[in-house]
């Protein structure tokens, strides 16, 4: 690919996004983060774009979030 391998530790790449039916569901993805060997980058909270979000790496560094868009929906 020609290119210098990155850290996935030190940088961001994609960040993986998968759908939430409830914040409660966010949350059980946090605390499940939590007591396992992935990093919870940023714990469960209301996001400045209005979404319940939780973000967290795995072992290797790749980022995932955890989206309740609406409850409602």
């Amino acid at each position: 690919m020609n290119g210098n391998v990155s850290s996935t530790r030190d940088g961001n790449e994609v960040i993986f996004s998968m759908a939430a039916k409830s914040n409660e569901e966010v949350d059980q993805w946090a605390e499940l983060v939590k007591s396992s060997i992935g990093t919870l980058n940023m714990g469960s909270k209301i996001h400045e774009n209005g979404f319940y979000v939780c973000v967290f790496s795995d072992p290797d560094g790749h980022k995932f979030n955890i989206v309740c868009m609406d409850e409602r929906m």
